[in-house]
This record gives structure tokens, sequence and C-alpha cells, in this order.
């Protein structure tokens, strides 16, 4: 349809009155005729969705249809023309679930095949992938002959899909906001800003992500409400206990709501928001000082309890030992726990920037959904998994030892004083100690040297400065730290490197990898046995067609890791992969595990990805892994 014929749809769509082809040929500077023609073609594509184009001599023009079909119709006509990437498979899919999860009436395949400019063929396989995506939400579409598209399922699974649709397409750039305002008068940002008042002035403190979770939530009910699609309370969340409170700051958010909205809430849809507040007020501790929440109490000790054991059989990071990492685990899961519970979805905004970053850590984190598995029923989406990475990662960066350099100068405290804060202005994440020629005991426990004079003997890696620090000397110590930071990174050999060249399966892989550790003397014979053992913990695929798994410390007798390419991908667990990586990790080296990153960073770069999977032999792939790890 072109530019004209879509600008007498939206004329037709906006005005309250029947226009004649007269007052649509001034507005476009066309003839009458002109007008008429386009008509004619224009009435086939408005019947489609479910409307007509009405026509009444010495009255005008109009188009007749509900609310639902008339936004659906200039959603189909008046969206800008996308990129031609934009209309990928995966963002037809995507947006052929926005619409039909929020459109109040049928939506035709014929409105999407000409929406994206593909066959009404191509848009069969879509829907085909569209229910497959829905029935994973307990949800069915319905398709009936000339009849269009409709979801069939509980109100409650339709919101949480909307929700889970809504996190999957902002983590692709899909703008789904854009297409819930076709659906809504409501500005997202007007409920943001009432919201974030009530939670100030009522003392909630909800976080900003929160915040913005729970205007998504309202926005998404009021759509609902409005379509008579109201939420029904099954009464599976206990509403009794929470009366008094519901009472008092609830109330005073749904009244301020309906001021606003001009528009009458009804009593279950108060319950619906309770549940999503109660999710994100048990981040609060005096809030979880209800009664109610005994029970989710002992289930979040009992489940972090065994995460952390479970991590420690893997790869032994001592957080059995900290009480902070326990105590803030814990607090974190009565809400995780909560919401796996009761079915509510968690948007992450950083989950993209926390699994490129926090590659490590996200792997260990994915172990918790065995227990959520097996006390819950249910496994945690990357975005609950993502934010438990988070705490992960605080407790190990908290144990990442800063390098020490001892910085020996003869000539004076005030010179040696001056050295120091120059050194640590050019390197602020290091830790530089004074010391004397005497102080032997001292300089044996730093890492590096730097000395003025001279002559100083020493073992340990140093280099010589100048005592007022000229450029030529900051570029010497930072050759100096790099190379002594670079010592312990080649964590790998030639004999631990495989280029399976054949169709094999996990097993198969598994074994190999674990008798070439063997075979070099980094592991006993039980390896392969832990290995197996924590394939069964939890997912270790980490995305992108890679493998990141672990042995037990135990049977480590050397740090090391292996690493295979698949010419052939293999089917681990649901996805397909070419490459597998085994760690082996002795139990005094486990704390240094994390200062891998240049492994983590390699398996998160798709250029150096890609330039693996051209390797074809062993040797191609150690001198790419040689220079990686230089880096």
């Amino acid at each position: 349809m072109n530019d004209r014929k879509q600008k007498i749809l939206e004329l037709l769509l906006s005005s309250k009155e029947p226009l004649t082809t007269t007052q649509i040929s001034q507005k476009l500077n066309v003839t009458s005729r002109t007008i008429r023609s386009d008509l004619a073609q224009i009435e086939s594509a408005v019947s489609t969705h479910g409307c007509r184009l009405m026509k009444k001599p010495h009255v005008g023009i109009w188009i007749e249809g509900s609310m639902a079909d008339k936004n659906t119709l200039f959603l189909s006509f008046n969206t800008e023309p996308l990129p031609t990437e934009s209309y990928s498979k995966e963002y037809r899919v995507g947006s052929i679930l926005a619409q039909i999860l929020l459109s109040n009436s049928r939506v035709y395949p014929q409105y999407f095949a000409e929406s994206f400019y593909v066959s009404r063929s191509t848009i069969d396989k879509d829907l085909q992938e569209v229910n497959k995506w829905l029935e994973g939400h307990h949800l069915q579409l319905s398709r009936k002959e000339n009849q269009g598209l409709y979801v069939e399922g509980d109100e409650r699974d339709i919101r949480n899909a909307i929700s889970s649709l809504a996190a999957q397409l902002n983590r692709k750039k899909v703008p789904f906001m854009s297409v819930v305002q076709k659906y809504s008068s409501e500005d997202e940002q007007q409920i943001a800003d009432l919201v974030r008042r009530w939670s100030k002035e009522n003392k909630i403190n909800l976080s900003e992500v929160n915040i913005k979770n729970l205007s998504f939530h309202i926005l998404i009910m009021l759509i609902r409400i409005r379509q008579k699609k109201s939420y029904l309370n099954d009464h599976e969340f206990n509403l009794e206990q929470f009366n008094n409170w519901k009472n008092t700051e609830v109330t005073r958010l749904i009244t301020s709501l309906e001021e606003l909205l001009h528009e009458k809430i009804p009593e279950d849809e108060t319950y619906y928001l309770l549940m999503h507040i109660t999710g994100m007020l048990l981040e609060r501790s005096d809030f979880i000082t209800n009664p109610m929440f005994d029970d989710l109490k002992e289930l979040a000790k009992k489940i972090a309890n065994e995460f952390i054991g479970n991590i420690e059989k893997i790869i032994p990071l001592g957080f059995d030992e900290s009480e902070n990492f326990k105590q803030s685990l814990f607090y974190h899961l009565l809400p995780t726990i909560y919401r796996l519970k009761y079915g509510l979805n968690l948007y992450n905004p950083l989950l993209n920037e926390i699994k490129m970053n926090y590659t490590s850590s996200f792997s260990i984190a994915s172990i918790i959904n065995s227990s959520f598995k097996k006390y819950l029923n249910v496994t945690a989406g990357e975005e609950e998994i993502a934010f438990i990475a988070i705490h992960i990662s605080v407790v190990v960066e908290s144990k990442n030892r800063q390098v020490t350099v001892a910085v020996v100068c003869p000539l004076g405290v005030g010179v040696s004083q001056l050295l120091r804060i120059k050194l640590q202005e050019n390197f602020p994440d290091v830790h530089f100690i004074n010391v004397s020629f005497e102080d032997q005991e001292r300089i044996n426990q730093a890492d590096l040297v730097i000395y003025t004079s001279n002559v100083f003997p020493t073992n340990k890696p140093s280099v010589k400065v100048n005592p007022l620090l000229m450029d030529v000397d900051v570029q010497r110590i930072q050759k100096l730290i790099q190379n002594f930071e670079a010592s312990g990174q080649n964590n790998f050999s030639y004999q631990t490197i495989l280029y399976e060249r054949y169709k094999t399966d996990k097993y198969t892989i598994l074994k190999n990898l674990s008798q070439r550790l063997e075979m070099c003397g980094y592991v006993t014979s039980s390896f392969l046995d832990g290995v197996l053992k924590r394939e069964m913990m939890g997912s270790t695929e980490v995305g992108n067609g890679i493998v990141l798994t672990h042995g037990f410390h135990e049977h480590v007798l050397k740090t090391q890791f292996a690493f295979c390419k698949c010419k052939v991908p293999i089917l681990w667990n649901k996805e397909y992969v070419d490459f597998i990586v085994v760690l082996a990790i002795e139990k005094k080296d486990a704390k240094d595990v994390m200062k891998m990153s240049w492994l983590y960073k390699m398996l998160v770069d798709k250029k150096v990805i890609d330039e693996i999977s051209k390797c074809e032999d062993e040797k191609s792939i150690y001198e790419i892994l040689t220079r990686e790890s230089h880096k």
C-alpha cells in the first residue's frame, strides 16, 4: 500500500465524522477520481481486519468496526517501514506474538503477510513457532478457517506471557512498547512517575527496576480490563493476612491510579497488583517478619545452603565461609522463589551485560536451577540467573588479590613518598609498599620490586626507575605488571586440545578430553566421573554453541583445561554445540579461577569464535588460544 493510501486510511480512522471524497482530495492535493480509485483498493484491505468501509451519498465515507479492530487496522498501515533485517523470522514471530496477545479481536494471517512483505506460506510457518512458544506458556493459538487468530488460556498465563515476551523482545532491541501503545491511551512514563511518588511518599523505596516492572504490569492490567479480561484471584495467594497492609499503602496506590485514569479497578485486580508488590517488598528485611513468610524463609535457607554446597563441590571458592554472601543470597532468594512459585516474570535490563562481563559467574549461578527444580518443580529463566550471578561476582571480585609491588628508594622519606604517590596515580589498581634495603621479609612477600639504586639484587621480577618517574619508567612498570599477570595464564597445553572431525556424542567428547588430561598428568582417573556428575547438576551450555563444564577439585593434580572443537555440531542437552571447554582446577588455585578472564572473554568474542570455527587442526586452535591468552 503506497503512502497516499496509508494517508487516506489515517484520515478516515482519525476523523470523528464521515469525510467526503472532495474533503479527502483537498487534503491530499489530488482529484476526487483518484481518491475513489484508491478507496476501491483500500476496501479489501479494511475487510481483512474485521472492519467495513462505509459509503453513503450526501453523508460521506467512514470505517465501521470495533475499536480493537480499528486499532489493529491503524497499526497495520501506520508503522514506519523497518530495515530489511528487522523482518527476520525471529522479529516476525515476536511481532505476531505481541499483537495476538494484546489484541481483543481476531487477527488474520493475511494481515501479517502484507505487513512483513512475505508470502502466506511463510507466515504459516511462523505461526507454528508462535504456537510452540504459546504452549510453553500454557496457552493455545486458536486458528479456525475465516475466523482469524486468537489466544486461548487462563488470564494469569496470558499476562505472564506478555511480560515474558516483553523481556525477550527488549533484550533483542525489538520495541515492544511501540506495540503496547497502540492498545493503550495511557503514557507509561506518567504511570511510572505516579508509582515513583507513591513509593517515596509511603516509604516503600522500590528500586528503579521494580518501579518500571510495576508500571508495566499496571499498563497491561489496564489494557486487559478495558478488553473485559479481568484477572480472577484463585485464592492460592493468602490475602487475609494482608488486609491491614492492603487497606493502607496499596489502597493509596489504587486510589491514585483510579484518579489518574478515570477508571475503576476491580477488587481482584487489586490483589493482582498486590502479588507483584509483595514480590518486590520481599527484598526488605522488615517486611519479611510477617509470619506468613516463615515457610518461604525456610525454603530460601535450604536452597541457599544446597546451592553453596554444590558450588563448593565443583570449585571451592569459599562461599560456605562467607556469612555476607550467605545473607545476601538468602535475601535475594526470597523474592526469587516467590516469583517462581506464583509464575511472576522479572525483567532484567542488565541481562546481556551480565552474560557478557560475568560469563563464569553466570555459568556457576545456573547450578541453582537443580535446586529450584527439586523444591519448586520449575527452573529460573536467564533474568533471574543473571541477578544471582551478580552476587557471586561481588564475592569473587573481593577475593581477587591486588598485585603488590615493593618500592625500594634509599633517597629519603620525602622522595620515597613522592615516588609512591606518582606510582599510585599511574597504577590505581596496584598495591605499592615502601620498603628498605634491609627489609627482606616484606620484599619477599611482594610480587614485584621497583628500585632506584644502580644495583639491587633480588630474585623477584624487578625494574629500575628514575626517582621522578619519567614516562619511560611508567612504560617499563606497565610491561613488568603485564608479564607478571600473564605468567599464570597459559593454563593449557597442545595435548589437551582436540579437533573432532567426525560425528560423535556428549559422553564420548567428555571421556576423550578427560583421558587427555589424565594422560598428561593433570587429573586422576576419577575426574571423568566428577565431570559427569557436574553435568547432572545443571545446564553447562553458555550460549553461542559453547559448553563450559568442570570437574571436582579433589580429582585434579594440576590446574589445566581441555578444549574441543567439533566439525559436526552435537546435541548436548537441548542445544547443539560446536565447542566444549572442560576446566580442571586444583584446590589451591580455585580462588584464582575467575582471573582467567582471557578465556571467558574469548568465549564471548564472536570474531575469535568465528576464527576458531575455520580451524581444521589442533595446531591452528592452539595458536589462537596462545595469542588470546597473552592479550
